[in-house]
Order: C-alpha cells, then structure tokens, then sequence
C-alpha cells in the first residue's frame, strides 16, 4: 500500500539524517534535514490522500495537520541555518519557534475538529507550562534570556496540543488515529524539553542531539501516519 512506503520512506530520511549529522557534516546535515521533513509531510499528503472515509469534518481535520507540519518543516528549516550562522542565533531561533507555535495552532485547531473542545486542556497546560519553567529554570539553571517569552508561549501552545491530543484519545475510545496522535504530541513534547537542554543549558553532547532528533521524527512521522486512520 502507497501509505506504507511512504511512512519507510519518511523512517528512512529521518534515520539517514540522523546519521549524517552525528557525523559532523554542517551543510550535508541541513540538506538532508530538509529532506526528512519534506519526507514527513510527504506522508501526511499521501496519508490524506489514501484515506477511505474522509467527511468534510475529517478532510479539514487531515488539511489542518498538514498545515501544521508544512510549518514544521519550516522551522526544522530556520533551525538548522543555526549551525551555519552563529551571528544570528537569536533571530533564527526566534523565527523556528514562530514557525513551530504556529504549527501547534493548526495541529491544535485539527483535534478539536476530531472532538470537543474543552477550557480543561487550555487550564492543564498552562499548569503544566508553569511546572516545566519552575523546574527549568530554578532547579536545572537553564537560561532563556530575551527568548522567554517566546518560549513560554511556544510551550503553552505545545502542551494544549498534546493535553487535547490525551482528550481526544480517551473521548474516541483510543482510536488507532486517537492513539497515534496522542503518543506523536507526547514525543513531540520530549523532544522539545531534550532540545531545550541543547540550546539553553549547552548540553551539546551527540547523545542529546540524537535523542532529540530520534524523538521529534517519530513524533511528526505519527502524527502525518494518523491522517491515514482519520
């Protein structure tokens, strides 16, 4: 089937990316970065395309995420110029979270297509926001200096995402698409806090870039999977 060989394909980039970058390559590495993202929403296109009972609800659901990860990709993008100008870290990495927020709000507007919305998402991520930053900041010393702000909001939108991806799984009755989406934001989630590490703690070991990396395809991978389902 079409959508399985583009969910290898999209396996394949990102594995091959990842290897890449270990190596130490800078330009080879943001090229084939940005054929792993272009690979993921590739699977998500063929995904929506291969769907058997799209409803108009469902088709604008599926446009939503694709929406989302087109903007994934432009921040995987913007990111990786970081490796290749470290004179404008501030304005790349500030343009990347722009990217990535906005990404949320499609993804986020995507689920509570799939079920209703509920303020207990909106009130549990913002605890959860304030819970990551507490310890962030006062126990793990990390620093965000004038990217705070930008930060805390990416990371509220983040959290509202996944907490409403854990809603829609438990009000669906854990779904194949429920649950691939569920398990995609909650990866997405960690790989975000490994990444957080990487960038504002200097904690730039191989071992947490790999991490990262490995936890954010597999995210976005199962999220553009899940379209298939919906």
């Amino acid at each position: 089937m079409l959508v399985y060989f583009a969910l290898s394909f999209a396996i394949l980039l990102a594995i091959n990316f990842i290897v890449f970058h270990t190596l130490g390559n800078g330009t080879l590495s943001c090229i084939l970065k940005l054929f792993a993202s272009v690979a993921f929403l590739l699977l998500g296109i063929v995904a929506f395309a291969t769907a058997d009972s799209l409803t108009y609800g469902t088709s604008l659901a599926g446009l939503l995420f694709l929406a989302g990860a087109g903007f994934g990709m432009v921040g995987d993008g913007v990111l990786a110029l970081r490796e290749l100008d470290e004179k404008r870290l501030f304005l790349i990495t500030l343009s990347g979270i722009i990217a990535f927020a906005v990404g949320h709000i499609f993804y986020f507007a995507a689920l509570i297509i799939l079920a209703d919305f509920t303020f207990w998402s909106l009130a549990i991520a913002l605890v959860l926001t304030a819970g990551i930053f507490t310890v962030s900041i006062k126990v793990m010393k990390l620093d965000f200096g004038k990217l705070l702000i930008p930060c805390v909001v990416y990371a509220f939108m983040l959290c509202a995402t996944m907490v409403q991806a854990i809603a829609n799984a438990i009000v669906l009755g854990g779904s194949i698409m429920s649950i691939l989406l569920a398990i995609g934001f909650v990866l997405f989630l960690a790989s975000d806090l490994v990444l957080s590490l990487i960038y504002f703690a200097g904690k730039k070991e191989k071992f947490m870039t790999v991490t990262n990396y490995i936890l954010y395809y597999l995210a976005q991978i199962l999220i553009m999977f899940a379209i298939f389902f919906i």
